[in-house]
């Protein structure tokens, strides 16, 4: 992980707790966890959605993002 600065460590650090918070274990759902971080600095995050059409853990965070103004 040569390059990776604090911010990408928070980056991902959100990312691990959003997976930690929303890990269904019955099912094994919600695996992967994203963190987007926006020109404000306000990070957004999101995990995989199983469903029908399904939705990975980037598309959810940047629908967060955008939800959120």
């Amino acid at each position: 992980m040569d390059g990776l600065s604090e911010r990408d460590f928070a980056l991902i650090a959100e990312a691990q707790r959003a997976i930690r918070l929303n890990y269904d274990q019955e099912h094994g759902n919600h695996t992967v966890g994203a963190a987007i971080r926006c020109k404000s600095s306000r990070i957004y995050v999101g995990v995989n959605l199983y469903s029908l059409h399904g939705a990975c853990a980037e598309q959810v965070a940047i629908g967060a993002a955008v939800t959120n103004g």
